[in-house]
């Protein structure tokens, strides 16, 4: 059990990292979208 959540932990930093990294991409082509 104690190994899953290891696992869990190490695959939730990757996708919160990835959301990070690519929010205000996200973000800035929604906005120019609307606008544009």
């Amino acid at each position: 059990m104690e190994k899953e959540l290891e696992t869990i932990q190490q695959i939730y930093n990757v996708v919160v990292e990835f959301i990070i990294n690519y929010s205000f991409q996200i973000l800035g082509a929604i906005i120019i979208l609307i606008v544009g």
